[in-house]
């Protein structure tokens, strides 16, 4: 048995015909689906899409000539290497082992102090988990 309507046509056709007037006379009201949906006792979801199906397809919107600039994505933030060791291929016409290059990176001393004050925490909290291990092992008397 195919699917029986809830509506018969001629509601639909009122109401549809209904919303289109209403919306030239006043295009700006917001409210005019729900009323009309109230007073024709249909569903307001199904009176938008009788609506949409009755209103003329509109033509897209042409994109514009100029397309808009899209924002620069941010770049990740690294931190800064501290020290790095590169090594030098010797000459071959001379025995003089090769030196080491070191490189320093410029660090910023906001960085640096929060990385130091990163690592004290953890110095404490593992020597204060050593106590508490050691203390465990005297009350349970290991």
């Amino acid at each position: 048995m195919p699917f029986d309507r809830k509506y018969d046509d001629a509601t639909r056709e009122a109401a549809t015909a209904q919303v289109l007037e209403r919306r030239a006379a006043n295009p700006e009201l917001r409210s005019i689906m729900r009323d009309v949906a109230a007073e024709f006792n249909v569903g307001q979801q199904s009176l938008r899409g009788w609506v949409h199906k009755a209103t003329p397809a509109t033509e897209p919107e042409t994109k514009p000539a100029v397309e808009p600039e899209k924002k620069a994505k941010r770049r990740p933030h690294f931190s800064p290497v501290v020290t790095t060791h590169a090594e030098v291929e010797p000459d071959a016409d001379l025995d003089v082992p090769a030196p080491v290059v070191e490189y320093h990176a410029p660090a910023s001393t906001a960085t640096d102090s929060y990385v130091a004050g990163l690592e004290a925490e953890v110095a404490r909290l593992r020597e204060a988990n050593t106590t508490f291990k050691a203390t465990i092992r005297i009350l349970l008397g290991e």
